[in-house]
């Protein structure tokens, strides 16, 4: 489960369903993430045994008061059953850009050995700015988004 685009000092929320596709009951545990900034809230209706073919909703919070990395945070939950553990991986992701770069650019007629100027169309769906490095290497350009 990815939070994404997530800001600093923002609370965000996504709901995750648990299903008994079992015959019998099944007695449901769950164990909650390590770091502060995941929690999971239980429904209302919860309760530790869940029948056959019924469903409970679980609510992943991510809550953070300070910066968040370009790497972002990671963490996990587990879903505990009878007979299973299932992990459930969670991660929150800050604001990114999105660079969309051509694949090929017509940059026409360059003069060799002189300095040369040429727009490239770069657009950025993002909702941060994005940064382009163009390398010249022996005639080879070669392009890199970070």
């Amino acid at each position: 489960m990815a939070f994404e685009e997530v800001q600093s000092h923002g609370c965000y929320e996504i709901p995750l369903f648990v299903r008994n596709e079992g015959r019998e009951m099944e007695k449901i545990r769950i164990i909650e993430p390590a770091t502060k900034m995941f929690k999971v809230k239980l429904d209302e209706n919860y309760t530790h045994s869940l029948a056959p073919g019924l469903t409970i909703k679980l609510t992943i919070l991510f809550t953070t008061d300070k910066n968040i990395p370009a790497s972002g945070f990671a963490d996990q939950l587990f879903v505990c059953g009878n007979t299973f553990k299932e992990p459930v991986a969670l991660q929150a992701f800050p604001l990114r850009e999105k660079l969309i770069v051509p694949d090929v650019w017509n940059i026409g007629r360059m003069v060799i050995n002189r300095d040369n100027t040429v727009l490239l169309p770069v657009k950025n769906e993002g909702k941060v700015s994005g940064r382009i490095k163009c390398e010249t290497l022996n005639s080879l350009v070669n392009i890199v988004t970070r």
